[in-house]
């Protein structure tokens, strides 16, 4: 048998269709192997503490005035976003600041348009935290120039950009839950 963990942290477009697609392509090509995809990482303690220590890597201590926009891609499917906004209650909860949710496509607000809202509410300084597991474009290039936009519109103000998540050795944690729940479940669907 052969388990697959999809690597991501949403149940987007790439989970749902281009890895399910790849999964079922090769139970089709095998079909004397169980091949088992598990689901990404959604809502875990991890991720959180995660998201925490980049911030804080960046900006040990903070005073009242600060807030927290988490950057995150999206996807079109409303209910495969619900976990980040979940993560970024949990953070709230756990920094005392007040975090938005905000996108880069797909979905709104707009990274531009949540740091703007805080500026309006009168925060001087703004941590945004990039909800990305991979250092692509979007972190290397895009979140960066967002800042960069950023800064000249609010001269005076502050505005701070974390580390993207990138490897933490306790994803594999979240990976050996995955991978246990999906054992359960294969185990349930097998005595049915």
């Amino acid at each position: 048998s052969i388990y697959v963990q999809p690597y991501f942290l949403i149940d987007g477009y790439y989970v749902n269709k281009a890895l399910r697609n790849l999964v079922d392509e090769g139970q089709q090509a095998h079909p004397n192997i169980s091949i088992t995809m598990g689901e990404p990482f959604g809502v875990h303690d991890v991720l959180v503490e995660v998201v925490t220590k980049r911030i804080k890597e960046t900006i040990p201590t903070f005073a009242k005035h600060t807030a927290i926009v988490l950057m995150a891609h999206g996807t079109p499917t409303p209910t495969a976003n619900a976990p980040i906004y979940t993560v970024a209650r949990r953070l709230e909860s756990t920094l005392q600041a007040p975090v938005r949710v905000a996108f880069m496509e797909c979905n709104e607000p707009t990274i531009s348009e949540a740091m703007d809202a805080f500026v309006k509410e009168g925060f001087e300084t703004i941590i945004n935290a990039p909800y990305f597991l991979h250092s692509g474009s979007h972190v290397q290039e895009d979140l960066p120039q967002i800042m960069r936009e950023a800064k000249e519109k609010y001269a005076g103000l502050e505005f701070l950009l974390t580390g993207h998540l990138g490897y933490d050795e306790s994803f594999a944690i979240i990976i050996q839950e995955k991978f246990m729940q999906s054992e359960v479940n294969r185990q349930k669907l097998e005595s049915a």
